[in-house]
């Protein structure tokens, strides 16, 4: 009976190191990828700031191909901060929702 007893704390244990190190091993990614996005969000800021002064240059001002790429990552910023905002909202439930359970 020991010997049952003894395999199933030894079972008990490595289950909970498995689950420990699978937890830290998502939440590095998950942030990592809220990182990515974060970087991205301030390249496309850069992009757009830069577009900005190009169509504010004498030589430039009123171009439509440049309004257009100007407004076309104005778009883009706004989709990619709705994902991540979502995407944020979304863990946010999804721990509260875990908190409950547990």
């Amino acid at each position: 009976m020991e010997i049952f007893f003894t395999i199933g704390i030894i079972f008990l244990i490595l289950f909970l190191t498995a689950s420990i190190w699978a937890n830290v091993f998502l939440l590095r990614r998950l942030l990592s990828f809220s990182e990515n996005v974060d970087s991205m969000l301030l390249s496309l800021s850069v992009f757009q700031k830069h577009l900005n002064r190009i169509n504010n240059m004498s030589m430039y001002h009123g171009d439509e191909i440049i309004a257009s790429l100007l407004e076309h990552s104005t778009e883009i910023a706004a989709e990619i901060g709705t994902f991540r905002n979502d995407y944020e909202s979304n863990i946010m439930s999804d721990l509260e929702n875990a908190d409950t359970t547990a």
